[in-house]
């Protein structure tokens, strides 16, 4: 064998043996390591907040989906649901982190809900309906 063919022979496996570390290593640290949560058991308030003007309530309730929610804007004295949407998160390295935040004027709720440590974060509006008068 020449010495040139052994040089290439040396290559070929030095670079399946970095190839076979680069899948393995990984392998083998993250094994335990999974996106599944469970759900959060439904009806369980995970974000709740009043508007600036205290006449309604935005509340993001679990639907017993995995990143399921239901957000939905209630009167502020009799609870009744004024608008409702579901939403639906894809799963992250964490669990869900929800927020809500009121525009300014009290027109609409803003949820928020971060999956992947900062990147991506979803954000749903749910405004007052047109026909919602409020108190007057």
């Amino acid at each position: 064998m020449t010495k040139s063919r052994a040089r290439v022979l040396a290559i070929v496996a030095g670079a399946l043996a970095a190839l076979t570390a680069l899948v393995a290593v990984p392998y083998l640290l993250l094994r335990d390591v999974s996106f599944s949560w469970d759900p959060t058991p439904p009806g369980v308030v995970v974000a709740e907040r009043v508007s600036p003007d205290s006449q309604l309530v935005a509340t993001v309730t679990a639907d017993g989906s995995v990143g399921g929610y239901i957000f939905t804007l209630r009167t502020a004295g009799h609870g009744e649901v004024i608008a409702s949407r579901r939403i639906s998160v894809t799963l992250g390295p964490h669990e869900p982190i929800v927020g809500v935040v009121w525009a300014p004027s009290s027109s609409r709720a803003i949820v928020t809900i971060d999956h992947d440590f900062g990147d991506n974060i979803v954000r749903v509006a749910l405004g007052k309906p047109s026909t919602y008068r409020g108190r007057s």
